[in-house]
């Protein structure tokens, strides 16, 4: 593992946290959600590799556990909050032009 990788990056990673944000994932404690994601941050494992999908992967699984603790606290459980990531991706995905998709 490749200690720092995502510490390295944690500037970044926070931006795109912020810009999901406006997709409306969750009308939970955002704040407290990207509070989480910040300390998940270096807790991310690393797959090298010049080309890997891997790390994309399990940038956007640590984003959906670090909304699961705010949903938690309204009695939402782990499945709900995937469906909540299920349905705003969808959502997403319509936003786009059918020509670009």
């Amino acid at each position: 593992m490749k200690s720092g990788y995502y510490i390295s990056k944690q500037g970044k990673l926070l931006k795109k946290f912020d810009k999901i944000l406006w997709w409306k994932i969750c009308k939970w404690n955002t704040k407290e959600a990207r509070a989480e994601f910040e300390n998940i941050i270096p807790e991310i494992p690393y797959f090298p590799g010049r080309i890997n999908i891997f790390r994309e992967v399990m940038v956007i699984g640590e984003w959906m556990v670090s909304f699961h603790k705010p949903m938690k606290k309204f009695g939402k459980t782990v499945e709900e909050t995937i469906k909540n990531f299920y349905e705003v991706t969808e959502e997403f995905h319509r936003s786009i032009p059918k020509i670009l998709r």
